[in-house]
C-alpha cells in the first residue's frame, strides 16, 4: 500500500524531527534538575545563570543572553527575580543604559549550598539519557557555547 502525501510528510516529521526530540529530552531532564535545586530556591535556569555570572563575570547582559543564547526580555526577567534574592547585583557600566551583571557573596554562597544536589541530578540525568548521548550533546553544547564565547568582549 503507497503512503498519501499527508502520510509521507507526517512520516518523515515525527520520525526525523531534532527540535521535537530536543524538547522531550529537555523536559525530562529540566525536572530531574529543578527537582534537585529547587529546596535551594531556584529552577536551573536560574542557576546556570548565577554560574554564568559567577564564573566569567562581571559581565554585561548582552554577551551574558549570547552565551546562554536567551533573548532579552527572558533574561530581564530572570534577572530581577535573581537580584530580587539578593544572588546578583545590577549596576551601571558607565555606556548608555547597558549594565555589568555581577555575582554577590550569597550568591556565591548558593551555588557552594547547590553543587551537591546539582551533582546528583547530574547523575540522574546521565543515568536517563546514557553516557554516549551525555558525551555527544556535551560535545555540541561546548560547540556552541565556545561560538558565543569567541564573541565576548575582551
Amino acid at each position: 500500500m503507497e503512503l498519501t502525501d499527508k502520510e509521507k510528510f507526517l512520516k518523515d516529521i515525527t520520525g526525523n524531527c531534532i527540535a521535537a526530540r530536543i524538547r522531550v529530552m529537555d523536559r525530562a531532564v529540566s525536572a530531574i534538575y529543578n527537582k534537585a535545586v529547587r529546596p535551594h530556591g531556584l529552577k536551573i535556569t536560574q542557576m546556570n545563570i548565577i554560574v554564568v555570572v559567577t564564573a566569567y563575570g562581571p559581565i554585561e547582559v548582552k554577551p551574558l543572553c549570547r552565551i546562554l543564547n536567551m533573548d532579552s526580555s527572558t533574561m530581564s526577567r530572570a534577572l530581577t527575580r535573581i537580584e530580587k534574592k539578593g544572588y546578583l547585583k545590577s549596576e551601571p557600566s558607565g555606556q548608555g543604559k547597558n549594565h555589568v551583571i555581577s555575582a554577590t557573596n550569597e550568591g556565591m554562597n548558593l551555588l557552594r549550598r547547590a553543587y551537591p544536589d546539582w551533582k546528583m541530578a547530574e547523575k540522574e540525568a546521565t543515568d536517563l539519557l546514557g553516557q554516549e548521548t551525555v558525551r555527544a550533546i556535551r560535545g555540541a553544547g561546548d560547540k556552541m557555547l565556545l561560538a558565543a564565547m569567541n564573541n565576548f568582549p575582551a
